[in-house]
C-alpha cells in the first residue's frame, strides 16, 4: 500500500494548521490586536492566546512526526561506510605497560 494520497492530504491539512497558528499569533499582520501598543511594542503575546496556540500546536507536532515517518517508510537508505578503527592513545599506553611487565 502506497499511501501517498493520505500523506498528501494530511500534509495539506498540517499546512493549514500552521497558517492558522501564524494568524492566531499575529505574525502575519504585525502586532496582535489584543496586545497593547501604548508602551511600545511588546515581545510577548497574552498567556491565554499562548495556551490556545499550544493546545493546537502539540497535536499538530505529533501529527507532523507521524507524517514524516509515513513519508519516509519507503525510503531505502544505504548503510554508512565502515570506519577503520583507530587505536586510542590510552589503549596503546596500557598495552605497552602490560608488555613491559611481562
Amino acid at each position: 500500500m502506497d499511501g501517498s494520497l493520505a500523506i498528501e492530504a494530511n500534509r495539506a491539512a498540517l499546512k493549514r494548521i500552521v497558517a492558522t497558528l501564524v494568524d492566531m499569533a499575529g505574525f502575519a499582520d504585525g502586532p496582535h490586536p489584543e496586545v497593547p501598543t501604548d508602551a511600545g511594542p511588546r515581545r510577548t503575546i497574552p498567556r491565554i492566546l499562548w495556551r490556545a496556540i499550544l493546545k493546537i500546536l502539540r497535536p499538530a507536532e505529533a501529527a507532523a512526526r507521524r507524517l514524516i515517518i509515513a513519508a519516509a517508510s519507503g525510503l531505502a537508505v544505504p548503510p554508512p561506510p565502515a570506519r577503520r578503527a583507530e587505536p586510542r592513545p590510552e589503549t596503546i599506553a596500557r598495552s605497552c605497560a602490560v608488555w613491559a611487565l611481562q
